[in-house]
């Protein structure tokens, strides 16, 4: 189960006497508290010692309580096999500021996701807390790399505790395994946020009552992250390594480019989080090593990309400016122009409007006018209405339909005359014609 991240990150070294009362000296800061006891556990069933530790053969389990705020964490030894107190046995030669770099930033590490970081263990916190202390050591000791992919040299550590119980080697493996996981972004994610672009952005599309969108993180750790939004209507839901966004037509307004950012695990043991600890006088006294709060996030950004959809109004007048109903409008889409696929038709209402919704930018759209009422003439050709983009995503277009050519048929002669000479008049061409052709055929 993983904790709530607090900042910052205080990693503290502590030379104290066991059991007793001990003000360290820090660079930063100064912290006092009291180191106490546990359970006493043999490195290995059978009592042996480790020959480069000397005759020591087991190790006591410590616990740091600050005197400040009368929090306990569990406390480490940094250096194997060095006494904590007697006048015949000097303090331990492994000091803090002594190790490397890259060794504080692996013990960082190994206490963050260890017994008393970041992350709860299912199972007796002793087995947790015995291997988050063998793999300190490791470190100390030169049996592991500090450095990624952390790599084992020496298996004397690893050995250790594991007969004390199964969930030994269990937590080992799972404190290593988080450590080689520190750090690494979901794939869809970028660490810093002038790395994001249109092109790494997270696409939503309209499913037809919303907009949504789906992505995959292949490099497992979506679990580690916890991304929200703060828009009304936007909901951001983690199942396993999947992260989907939905979001309404209103929301999505504000959705669009949209940076989210959530915290990981980031750590920095060379600034002020970082508390070295001295020792104030030369006494006798064991190295400890502590975490007193957990560690600093690492931002992971996210961004969104709406694919807006858009709309097409037509509003059909007559001449006279009046709304025309029952024209019948189809409308088609292209992606280049060539070829053209139906979409639907639509009739004007008393209004005078076709009206189509949810339309897919980025693509071409024309229209052509497949009924109209009688006494109007429809329009030759289709209107080409272009290409709806997000940034013009409505459009809406006026139409005019001329009153059409009407024979009146009701009353008087009209023209009907005239159109009766017109049609015996090319009936007699027709007829001159062919008689003319057939004379030149027997010529």
């Amino acid at each position: 189960m993983k904790k709530t991240i607090p900042k910052p990150l205080t990693l503290v070294c502590l030379l104290a006497v066991l059991m007793g009362l001990s003000a360290v000296t820090a660079h930063a800061e100064t912290i006092s508290g009291t180191i106490s006891g546990g359970r006493n556990y043999h490195y290995y069933e059978d009592k042996s010692n480790v020959p480069q530790w000397g005759p020591f053969i087991s190790t006591k389990l410590k616990y740091f309580t600050r005197s400040d705020t009368g929090k306990t964490v569990p406390a480490y030894c940094m250096e194997p096999a060095a006494a904590s107190s007697g006048s015949a046995l000097g303090y331990s030669s492994v000091s803090w500021s002594a190790l490397s770099w890259n060794q504080r930033y692996a013990v960082t590490l190994a206490l963050a996701y260890g017994h008393g970081g970041s992350y709860t263990f299912d199972m007796n916190p002793d087995y947790a807390q015995l291997a988050t202390q063998a793999i300190i050591w490791e470190f100390v000791c030169g049996y592991r790399s500090p450095t990624y992919p952390y790599t084992l040299h020496d298996i004397t550590c690893n050995r250790m505790f594991r007969y004390v119980d199964a969930g030994v080697g269990q937590a080992y493996d799972t404190i290593i395994d988080r450590m080689m996981q520190h750090g690494k972004l979901p794939s869809f994610a970028v660490r810093y946020r002038n790395q994001l672009s249109e092109s790494n952005a997270i696409e939503l599309d309209w499913d037809g009552s919303r907009y949504t969108g789906t992505v995959t993180d292949t490099n497992g750790v979506l679990s580690q992250y916890s991304f929200g939004c703060n828009i009304g209507g936007v909901t951001i839901r983690q199942e396993g390594n999947a992260l989907t966004v939905t979001a309404t037509k209103e929301a999505a307004e504000k959705l669009d480019g949209y940076v989210s950012s959530e915290k990981g695990y980031s750590l920095d043991v060379d600034g002020t989080e970082a508390v070295l600890l001295e020792p104030s006088n030369g006494s006798n006294f064991q190295s400890c090593a502590a975490l007193t709060t957990l560690p600093d996030p690492v931002w992971a950004y996210i961004q969104f990309k709406v694919n807006k959809v858009g709309s097409i109004s037509v509003r059909k007048v007559d001449a006279a400016g009046e709304a025309l109903a029952g024209v019948e409008f189809l409308l088609e889409t292209s992606a280049d122009g060539q070829p053209w696929t139906e979409v639907c038709s639509v009739n004007t209402g008393a209004d005078g409007l076709a009206q189509w919704e949810n339309l897919k930018t980025g693509v071409q759209y024309r229209i052509t006018e497949a009924k109209t009422p009688v006494g109007y003439t429809l329009l030759p050709e289709p209107v080409e209405v272009g290409t709806l983009t997000a940034d013009a995503a409505d459009i809406t277009i006026t139409l005019c339909n001329n009153a059409g050519f009407e024979l009146p048929f009701t009353g008087g002669t009209g023209f009907t005359t005239y159109f009766l000479l017109a049609a015996l008049m090319l009936c007699m061409g027709v007829y001159f014609c062919k008689k003319s052709n057939i004379r030149k055929e027997n010529n």
